[in-house]
């Protein structure tokens, strides 16, 4: 194919590729806090799932955990109320946890955020549930936001177990 020819072929490609519909985890990736992680969440719901589905229950799903920390530490019931009606829910629920929980014995998360909300209330869910690997972690930095929530910054510890 000589040149002219293939400059009016990418001319044609990029007038249609605008056409186009952005799948549901583009959607969620555009949108994404911590795009890594949240493309990944997506990516695994969007497997044998329609896009208005994968984008409903991302949206859900990521709402009650953007971090790994958070999922892993959601009931696997939880997780599979969240992601329903996805394709194979109940696997991927089961899924999502272990990966979740495999980034954190692995040490391949490089960033902890953690919302401090002012308000006790007593028991709680667990941030690391038993048996997660213990890690040490360095304060980054804390900002306060308009409501009186504290997002503070940790990462791991160089050396860290």
């Amino acid at each position: 194919m000589d040149t002219p020819t293939l400059q009016s072929v990418l001319r044609i490609l990029r007038r249609e590729i605008r056409k186009w519909k952005v799948p549901a985890v583009g959607d969620v990736a555009e949108r994404a806090v911590d795009r890594p992680f949240e493309t990944l969440v997506s990516t695994i719901l969007s497997l044998r799932t329609k896009d208005k589905v994968t984008e409903v229950a991302s949206n859900r799903l990521l709402a009650r955990a953007s971090t790994p920390e958070t999922l892993a530490s959601l009931p696997v019931q939880e997780i599979e109320r969240l992601i329903y009606p996805v394709g194979f829910y109940r696997t991927k629920a089961r899924n999502l946890l272990k990966t979740c929980q495999s980034l954190l014995e692995h040490h391949l998360i490089d960033l902890f955020m953690l919302l401090i909300h002012p308000l006790v209330l007593g028991t709680g869910t667990r941030l690391f549930p038993d048996g997660t690997p213990l890690s040490e972690l360095q304060l980054v930095d804390v900002k306060p936001t308009s409501t009186g929530v504290m997002i503070a910054r940790y990462t791991p510890q160089k050396g860290g177990s």
